[in-house]
């Protein structure tokens, strides 16, 4: 009975442990870029005719920059903003604001590779998609 008892415990312990830790809460969106000069990237969205600074990230030693709250972002369409005034927008759905955003500056959407993020994937297929269209 002891035994029993113990690989109960312990399988009760490794689940709840497992489940703990795919949870994930908050946000946490990485960005990276290429031929970017500047070491501030921010986090905005749009009300009317303004638009709102949410969340600034700093440049860290892995070449990253990591917006990230304790708090899920309300959903929307969100603007990653460049010191030169340049954004590019990213979709936040509930339970979807953990995903890494690469590119480089000089061709955003064209060189645009996300991970972790099945509706931002989707979102930058339709706008290629849409950019090639545009000459016809």
């Amino acid at each position: 009975m002891n035994y029993s008892f113990k690989l109960l415990s312990t399988a009760f312990l490794f689940i709840f442990v497992t489940a703990f830790a795919q949870a994930k809460s908050g946000y946490e969106i990485k960005i990276k870029l290429e031929n970017y000069p500047d070491s501030a990237l921010y986090l905005g969205n749009r009300f009317t005719d303004k638009t709102y600074i949410k969340d600034t990230a700093r440049i860290n030693k892995d070449g990253f920059f990591v917006f990230s709250g304790n708090e899920e972002l309300p959903g929307g369409i969100y603007l990653i903003i460049f010191s030169d005034k340049k954004f590019l927008e990213i979709l936040l759905d509930k339970g979807d604001q953990h995903f890494t955003v690469q590119t480089d500056t000089r061709s955003l959407i064209e060189k645009l590779k996300v991970k972790g993020s099945p509706s931002n994937q989707l979102f930058y297929e339709y706008m290629t998609f849409l950019g090639s269209k545009r000459p016809e």
